[in-house]
């Protein structure tokens, strides 16, 4: 193996602020299978990773990849940040324009395009984080061992200023209160993620 290249691979996907989904298949351009699963056990050990996942991808899930981005990189924190939906109904869409728009006036940039949570998934994040009960009991079913199973968590385990609150409720069929409690929600949420992760207690 040719550590000089692999090492250079590392740096270069590091420098441009790539997800880790997305190094893979740049890696397997330039190295073997056998050598891109060295990499990639070694970039893990580098970079913790979360998903966010909602029923559509489109509304609350979004909003935590946005959010958690944004609060990490405050932090210095170094972390893989995706998200994705229990369905395909949206697949490739922006999130929701009232989503986007709630965004904007928060500071966030919400561009990701929807997708639909995959079993590989399951392998590839840390943490798999459900927006409320009925996502992680959904990821819950999805996931194939009890190794994927422990990786699920409920989002609102994590707040800290909403007493109470047992899950993000679902904006989509809200008007602009509903969106701006789910963001609301979220930052409290991402805050106590980020500091936990600093801590390395998650």
């Amino acid at each position: 193996m040719n550590w000089i290249s692999a090492i250079f691979f590392i740096a270069r996907v590091r420098h441009r602020n790539s997800r880790l989904g997305q190094a893979l298949p740049l890696c397997r351009a330039d190295f073997s299978d056998d050598i891109c699963h060295k990499i990639w056990v070694f970039m893990k050990t580098m970079t913790r990773s979360i998903l966010f996942v909602c029923l559509g991808n489109i509304c609350r899930s979004p909003a935590a990849d946005a959010i958690m981005r944004a609060k990490a990189a405050a932090a210095g924190l170094d972390v893989d940040v995706d998200s994705a939906g229990i369905g395909a109904w949206h697949a490739g869409q922006l999130p929701d324009i009232r989503m986007r728009r709630c965004g904007d006036k928060h500071g966030y940039d919400m561009r990701h395009r929807a997708r639909q949570v995959t079993a590989e998934d399951f392998d590839r994040f840390d943490i798999v984080m459900g927006m409320d009960a009925q996502n992680a009991s959904d990821l819950r079913a999805l996931a194939a061992t009890d190794r994927q199973k422990a990786k699920v968590r409920l989002m609102a385990d994590y707040l800290t200023r909403h007493p109470g609150q047992r899950s993000i409720p679902d904006p989509y069929y809200g008007d602009e209160g509903d969106f701006e409690l789910a963001v609301e929600l979220i930052e409290d949420a991402v805050e106590n993620i980020v500091r936990l992760m600093k801590e390395d207690k998650i």
